[in-house]
């Protein structure tokens, strides 16, 4: 669990609070010297009241910054965990088709076909290589369960490039068939701590084998870790018949379409379904994207949140100000020149909680990426800078930020002068 990891995040955006209102009065200062010869008198009186009004401002800026804090390192996370993905896809899914029964698509679902199947699938025209790969659940000596995993290594080497922690896919492949070797994904070696070179211990019917572990890959498909080794071992080992899924690789020229025709009129079976490679990868990405939808609602919270506390530190910052206000516009201060001074404070807040809330967003993102996630699931996710994304993000805060200080601006404006001077 990780619970450092998780109290790293809250100290980081615990400092980013507490260093709000300091960020605050250094702003106000720098403002108030590029301001100090302008005549934006409007956006002089805004950079003035900061200082008044620095504690107040300093909880609406943190309240803000970590809302976009929040937004952007969930991002952040998100981005570079699809970019990994797409990475992990384009360097393992390499088969152009893939066979199981329908059942499979089901969690949890023990679905097989018989090892038979194999040679009538090779026996079709346009179908080059074909690989079974089986699946069976084990328990380790804590009662947790991982995958045992078999399939064919010298087709894996020959077609499929896994990637691997250290060293060649070929060569590790190629040492893991011919010494009786195991290659573990890197979920398993995180989860019992275990390297390339140390020993796994499985317990086949009736007696136990240590194995020596060729290679730690990356994996972002099975939970609880998965162990491989190669379909003749296994079947020393297990003595299955069975397998849960075909990979299909086409020779030059074969139209997809037509073998994956003819490889099910081949397999005599009406409870098989067929992928092709780019269906297999738009599922893959599909149920990514379906997972991280809730991020959506995360955004508009976080907006709303945003909003909600410039309108209430502008209104009551308005309202604080009534009797100056009056007295301004005694003076001749005309109302459009109210709404643009209540429209720049609005504007400096979101400018100051973007550069706070980006900052510690990106910290967190960190944390998220390299720490927590690490340690919940034993991921590698390489960091992708979504820019652009950030980008837009402190764009509409901005925006959220200046509609949020358009009702007290329009109410400042709007005030009568008798009763705004007389106002205590």
């Amino acid at each position: 669990r990780p619970l450092f990891g998780y109290a790293a995040a809250l100290a980081l955006l615990l400092g980013a609070i507490l260093l709000c209102p300091l960020s605050l009065r250094g702003f106000q200062a720098g403002l108030a010297g590029a301001l100090r010869r302008s005549r934006l008198i409007g956006a002089r009186l805004a950079v003035g009241n900061f200082r008044r009004g620095l504690r107040r401002n300093g909880v609406t800026v943190a309240a803000m910054a970590v809302a976009l804090a929040m937004l952007v390192s969930v991002s952040t996370m998100i981005a570079s965990f699809r970019t990994t993905v797409e990475v992990w896809i384009d360097q393992t899914i390499r088969a152009d088709l893939y066979v199981s029964r329908v059942g499979r698509l089901v969690k949890g679902a023990d679905v097989r076909l018989p090892a038979d199947l194999l040679p009538r699938i090779r026996g079709v025209g346009g179908v080059a290589d074909t690989d079974g790969f089986r699946g069976l659940r084990l328990q380790d000596e804590r009662g947790g369960q991982f995958l045992l995993g078999a399939g064919d290594f010298d087709l894996m080497a020959r077609r499929g490039k896994l990637l691997f922690r250290r060293g060649d896919s070929v060569s590790i492949l190629e040492q893991a068939r011919t010494r009786g070797e195991v290659v573990v994904s890197e979920t398993f070696a995180e989860r019992y701590r275990v390297r390339e070179g140390d020993e796994v211990t499985l317990r086949p019917p009736g007696r136990t084998v240590r194995l020596r572990v060729a290679g730690v890959y990356y994996d972002y498909t099975t939970e609880g870790g998965l162990v491989v080794m190669d379909d003749q071992l296994f079947r020393a080992l297990w003595a299955d018949p069975w397998i849960n899924s075909i990979v299909i690789y086409l020779a030059p020229g074969a139209d997809p379409a037509a073998v994956g025709q003819a490889v099910l009129a081949a397999a005599g079976r009406d409870d098989l379904v067929l992928l092709s490679n780019r269906d297999l990868r738009r599922r893959i990405l599909g149920i990514f994207d379906q997972t991280f939808a809730i991020t959506y609602a995360l955004q508009a919270i976080a907006l709303v949140v945003a909003a909600l506390a410039v309108l209430t530190t502008l209104a009551a910052s308005v309202l604080e100000r009534t009797r100056e206000i009056g007295i301004l516009r005694s003076l001749g201060f005309a109302r459009s020149g109210l709404a643009r001074m209540v429209l720049a404070e609005a504007g400096f807040l979101g400018v100051l909680a973007n550069a706070v809330g980006i900052v510690a967003g990106l910290g967190l993102s960190l944390i998220l990426i390299y720490v927590i996630n690490k340690q919940s699931f034993g991921w590698s996710i390489q960091l992708t800078f979504p820019g652009w994304l950030i980008i837009r993000y402190a764009l509409l805060t901005i925006a959220v930020s200046l509609v949020a200080g358009a009702f007290p601006a329009w109410r400042a404006s709007r005030l009568p002068i008798a009763e705004a001077v007389r106002y205590e």
